[in-house]
């Protein structure tokens, strides 16, 4: 069986998002266990980080599932022929047009990993893409069910996460600039003084990432009598809206609304409690990251989080999408400090012993042979007929 040694990467932009996360500790992991390990993508946000962990990334004009313009196309085929890679790996499963069309022009078979549901339209190439990798249990489902494909294919590869060994500094985040229709919201938190606990969220602001739920929750607490600061972290299409229901809800002083800035792990060191919002989820990377330093978790109960998330044992898991709720969670972590010691640590040791990237990449290498290993029994079946 041919031996993979050169990996190819492909995806969109590498933004403060979980699959962006994932491919960092990814790729940073196989290259470490001696493959040549190339990234193509749009360029985004945490490409200083994939940079500085000296991972080969060449930025192009990938534009959604388009193999129209013939310079974005000629781009990645000359990028890809001079790299000569073994195998193809795309990182969502919203470019299967791109993926088919470079599997056949190239000759090299393709992998697809599945973060979070595919879109409805997604139709998988049945001769060049051999395997796809699911990051919960869930998603696996979802992809034999309702996309029929056969499931041998389709393999649960959870997610890894770094386990920082020295505690990180606690630099806080940059306030993003305010939209041009509105004036800014929060005093810059690294000007705001600092309040008893920093309830923080980090995630792709996006409408089904319930970040709503969040700014909500901080209105209920606030009116509670809770001395917190809640602070948001992340970019994306509802910025604006967050902002104007902060403003809504008087909670300019409370809460703030912050673009990435620097290394995203650096910024989860500096909340006390993390809250996930999200109203669907592959497996929540994020609360992972936040679990790996300790902090206490509240999340919606959606998805990949019941893989790992345990109400009461080592988090919070809020079962309904309900502000009132999250609230309720949330209060109760802020004024108990023995459950935020306690979730803290059983969130450590759950990270440790289920997604370290060296199990994450153990299993990976797995994946990988088995593509290569029916790529070539496909082989030759098609020489032999």
């Amino acid at each position: 069986m041919k031996t993979l040694q050169r990996l190819s990467l492909i995806t969109s932009r590498i933004d403060l998002r979980g699959s962006a996360v994932a491919l960092l500790h990814l790729a940073s992991g196989l290259q470490q266990r001696g493959l040549d390990v190339q990234i193509l993508c749009r360029g985004g946000s945490l490409l200083p980080l994939f940079r500085q962990r000296g991972l080969e990334v060449r930025t192009l004009e990938i534009y959604g599932d388009s193999i129209l313009n013939v310079f974005t196309w000629g781009g990645i085929v000359r990028a890809l022929r001079e790299h000569e890679p073994d195998l193809l790996h795309f990182q969502h499963p919203n470019l299967p047009r791109l993926a088919r069309a470079l599997s056949a022009r190239l000759e090299i078979p393709h992998a697809v990993s599945v973060h979070s549901s595919p879109p409805r339209s997604w139709r998988p190439s049945r001769r060049w893409m051999m395997g796809v990798s699911a990051v919960s249990e869930s998603l696996r489902a979802e992809i034999v069910n309702s996309f029929a494909v056969p499931s041998e294919l389709v393999t649960v590869l959870p997610d890894g996460v770094g386990i920082p060994a020295d505690p990180l500094p606690d630099p806080l985040p940059a306030p993003s600039a305010a939209p041009s229709d509105a004036a800014p919201i929060a005093t810059p938190i690294a000007a705001a003084p600092r309040a008893p606990l920093v309830v923080g969220a980090m995630n792709r602001l996006e409408r089904d990432r319930g970040l709503h739920f969040f700014v909500r929750a901080a209105r209920k607490l606030a009116d509670a009598g809770c001395e917190a600061q809640f602070v948001v972290v992340g970019e994306g299409p509802e910025d604006n809206a967050l902002r104007r229901a902060v403003r809504e809800l008087g909670l300019s002083d409370r809460v703030t609304i912050a673009q990435p800035s620097g290394d995203y792990r650096q910024i989860l060191g500096m909340f006390d409690i993390f809250v996930s919002t999200s109203q669907r989820e592959g497996l929540g990377i994020f609360c992972l990251e936040a679990m790996a330093q300790r902090k206490p978790v509240v999340a919606f109960g959606v998805g990949g989080v019941f893989q790992y998330l345990r109400d009461g044992a080592n988090g919070i898991m809020v079962p309904e999408l309900d502000s009132d709720a999250l609230a309720e969670g949330i209060k109760r972590l802020i004024e108990r400090e023995d459950l935020r010691r306690r979730f803290g640590e059983k969130g450590l040791q759950t990270v440790r012993e289920r997604f370290s990237i060296d199990r994450c990449v153990d299993a990976t290498l797995e994946f990988y042979a088995a593509v290569l290993q029916r790529t070539e029994e496909l082989h030759s079946r098609r020489v032999r007929s």
